[in-house]
């Protein structure tokens, strides 16, 4: 900001530009001047599966009293299945978005002091779109993601788990999930909603962490 610069862009360090990701940023925002652009996360792995492409955020549908921050298209989903158009995210991550220096001006800093390791990219993110600024998905713009180093990986026996999921809820460098969340929920959800979503994404990291989730996914996924 000091500096004058037109656009801020974040990158996590878990995360490799493309190339031309920098210029494809650039023209893009030609027509879309006041939003924030983020690319595609792909799979360094597997470049043509997508890891993130889109949140949305609110209310489920059935449950309105649980609010979740909800991937618009799932780890794996193949490129070619992604719409061609850009399309709009409630929330963005630091991999690599691109931002105009106006919206700082408009929503303010990341907020460091509350979120000082995980969290501060999606609080960021939410204080935006909740207000009358945009932030759109451009699938022609991709950055690559070492997802053995996002810190996203359940691995583990059934004696460590345990302590990976304590480690998961109160430590900093494991996520601290118990405060980020209280946090979050309680700055972005209505009153009503603080604690039921609450006590339901805890639920959700145990069922991951212990690795019964996957297994009710594919339980669904064979009754459809």
């Amino acid at each position: 900001m000091e500096a004058e610069c037109e656009y801020v862009v974040l990158l996590n360090d878990d995360c490799m530009l493309m190339e031309n990701t920098l210029a494809k940023f650039i023209e893009r925002s030609k027509e879309y001047p006041s939003s924030v652009i983020a690319p595609m996360v792909m799979n360094i792995e597997n470049p043509d599966q997508v890891w993130w492409a889109g949140s949305s955020w609110g209310p489920l549908s059935y449950f309105p009293c649980i609010w979740l921050i909800r991937q618009k298209f799932s780890h794996g989903t193949a490129i070619d299945r992604l719409p061609k158009d850009p399309f709009e995210t409630s929330e963005f991550t630091g991999r690599g978005v691109f931002i105009p220096k106006d919206i700082f001006k408009k929503v303010g800093l990341i907020d460091a002091d509350v979120f000082p390791q995980y969290g501060s990219d999606n609080d960021f993110s939410l204080r935006i779109t909740s207000s009358d600024n945009k932030a759109i998905v451009d699938p022609k713009n991709r950055v690559l993601l070492y997802v053995e180093e996002a810190g996203q990986n359940q691995t583990g026996n059934i004696i460590s788990l345990p302590i990976r999921f304590f480690k998961l809820l109160f430590f900093r460098k494991n996520g601290e999930a118990a405060i980020f969340w209280w946090k979050l929920l309680k700055r972005h959800t209505p009153w009503y909603a603080f604690l039921p979503s609450y006590f339901f994404i805890i639920l959700l990291i145990f069922l991951r962490v212990f690795k019964i989730l996957p297994l009710i996914n594919k339980i669904l996924g064979r009754v459809k």
